[in-house]
């Protein structure tokens, strides 16, 4: 017995309580191979918060057969939902309101161009509701950081319109996540906290500078990944969340960026209260 007073479980079922119900092996997915490493590192971070969900008994991934991706982007974390609904016959509907990205997903042939959305999402999801729809889970991977608490304050009401027994994820850098975690706060919506696979890192001489006559950066970047230094595209945007170490002459590895989550049930926020 726990000291609870419940039933103490037998060491089989505790692990099978570490295991996550799908382990997402990317690699299956013919579009990973030809992600850059940092491309490949969004995808994997995607699956690594999908599986430690599932560990932690947050979401139900057999369940999962309806999901929607708000905020597509060029498909980086839909290589894992693909991944996820391969295994478990479900579907993905990915959302993208920005044309260019949308069009480079349905080039991309991560999931069928026919359930690619270009435009408004929460639009969509609106819409979704006003048709009397469902879904079972909506992650909004690596959130817009440009005025994040306003884009959740719409995302919210709109997701737990479509929702009524599924679960939302959220995740983003580590700054734009305060911020969405002080609106669900606000909203007296109860959440679990995530953090799930590891750190975008780079060697410290490869920290990036921005070059202000052409807006490169210097030196290149230099990413660790699967223990080796590879290079990355010199477009790579500066994100939140990024740690620059001027002057530093450490030649190890450092995290330069940082990541959290949160899932939420709606319904367990209703039986709650």
């Amino acid at each position: 017995m726990t000291e609870d007073g419940r039933e103490k479980p037998q060491s089989g079922e505790i692990r099978a309580r570490r295991q996550p119900e799908f382990i997402l092996d990317l690699r299956r997915q013919p579009a990973f191979d030809r992600l850059n490493p940092v491309e490949q590192w969004f995808a994997t971070n995607a699956a690594d918060y999908l599986m430690e969900s599932s560990l932690r008994q947050l979401i139900n991934l057999t369940e999962a057969q309806h999901i929607i991706q708000f905020g597509a982007s060029k498909g980086n974390e839909t290589i894992a939902l693909a991944e996820l609904t391969r295994q478990n016959g479900g579907t993905v509907t990915a959302l993208e309101i920005h044309n260019k990205r949308g069009e480079v997903l349905k080039r991309s042939h991560i999931i069928p161009a026919k359930r690619i959305y270009i435009g408004d999402g929460i639009t969509y999801l609106e819409q979704m509701a006003e048709r009397g729809e469902t879904c079972d889970l909506i992650t909004a991977f690596f959130l817009d950081w440009v005025e994040p608490e306003q884009l959740t304050r719409r995302l919210i009401p709109a997701a737990q319109a479509v929702l009524p027994s599924g679960s939302l994820l959220v995740t983003s850098d580590i700054d734009t996540m305060m911020d969405t975690r002080g609106v669900f706060e606000e909203l007296g919506i109860q959440y679990d906290l995530l953090n799930a696979g590891t750190d975008l890192q780079t060697t410290a001489e490869g920290m990036w500078t921005r070059n202000k006559a052409g807006g490169a950066y210097e030196p290149p970047f230099k990413t660790i990944y699967s223990s080796h230094t590879l290079p990355v595209p010199s477009a790579f945007p500066a994100l939140p969340g990024f740690q620059s170490l001027p002057g530093t002459q450490r030649k190890d590895t450092v995290p330069y960026f940082r990541h959290s989550g949160i899932v939420t049930s709606f319904q367990k926020n209703h039986s709650s209260q």
